[in-house]
């Protein structure tokens, strides 16, 4: 069985990986992409890290038990990105 430590190892490689795709989605989309008009795409950077931890939390309280709001059962806990 998959302990919790390696779970949550594996849910913040994840949420890495994600946060760095969601940067170079727009990077991209600004600089690199053909665009006649000029028009940027928007797209913050700190709006997709924050979705992408609440996101992965999400799915760590879902994976490991517990709630946001009771005892947990793990010893997973948040932990703060920015």
């Amino acid at each position: 069985m998959v302990s919790a430590e390696d779970r949550v190892a594996v849910l913040e490689e994840i949420e890495q990986r994600v946060r760095w795709l969601a940067t170079a989605v727009v990077d991209h989309a600004n600089r690199v992409r053909p665009n006649p008009t000029g028009l940027k795409v928007g797209g913050h950077q700190a709006s997709s890290a924050s979705m992408t931890t609440l996101m992965t939390a999400h799915a760590a309280i879902r994976n490991l038990g517990g709630s946001p709001t009771s005892n947990r059962t793990s010893s997973w806990s948040p932990r703060r990105t920015c």
